[in-house]
């Protein structure tokens, strides 16, 4: 996908996020907690979705330190995700994976 395609995907994802979050608002102000509820779930997959695209957006720029950038920036999200105090605990642990391949086996 070329860079111009993958920013049109995000555009139209972003347009899907704020469609779902809407309706998510629009239940809520109705005091219809229980669809407000199960709305949050088709927001929640439609902004996971954007953030996807966003995430791999650098990589489709072509710039020269677009992969250094998004390594940086995976390394960054895994440490959070993970609860690590600093991005050297997560290294440490998974700094021989490549961060982008789902299929690497877990560390021993």
């Amino acid at each position: 996908m070329t860079f111009q395609e993958q920013l049109q995907a995000a555009q139209r994802r972003l347009k899907r996020v704020q469609a779902a979050l809407a309706k998510t608002l629009l239940f809520e102000e109705g005091k219809s907690r229980d669809l407000a509820y199960e709305q949050s779930f088709d927001f929640a997959y439609e902004a996971e979705k954007l953030t996807l695209l966003a995430r791999d957006l650098p990589a489709c720029s072509g710039h020269p330190e677009a992969k250094k950038m998004l390594d940086a920036l995976l390394e960054n999200v895994i440490q959070e995700w993970l609860g690590h105090a600093n991005i050297s605990i997560t290294m440490d642990v998974y700094g021989h994976m490549d961060l982008r391949d789902k299929s690497a086996p877990p560390a021993q």
